[in-house]
């Protein structure tokens, strides 16, 4: 049904997103399917964000804390980098690594 300007498919528990689900919000080119807790992405879900204009696409696929990156993942940017480690609400933290498509320099 319809959920914050998109739609959700998935598990409730009294009205909120619970459990499993899909959400999308196509005005934003945003998918997000995994794991919710209480209206919250929470746990291990991948989010997805195409940008309409040009196609480019950002996925992040790891775990999730009251709708934040939050704990082990990996980010994948547009421009083909990847970021593999620990995400602290919703930033890299901590121990890592990243992997750029280009060397530094010829961006």
């Amino acid at each position: 049904g319809q959920m914050h300007g998109g739609v959700y498919t998935g598990s409730l528990e009294r009205g909120q997103m619970h459990g499993h689900g899909v959400y999308t919000r196509d005005s934003q080119g945003l998918v997000y399917e995994g794991d919710w807790a209480w209206g919250k992405k929470s746990g291990v879900g991948t989010l997805t964000v195409t940008d309409k204009d040009t196609g480019a696409t950002e996925t992040y696929c790891g775990n999730w804390k009251n709708n934040l990156m939050h704990g082990e993942g990996e980010y994948r940017h547009s421009n083909g980098d990847v970021y593999v480690g620990r995400m602290e609400r919703g930033k890299r933290c901590g121990f890592g690594s990243m992997q750029y498509s280009q060397m530094p320099g010829e961006r």
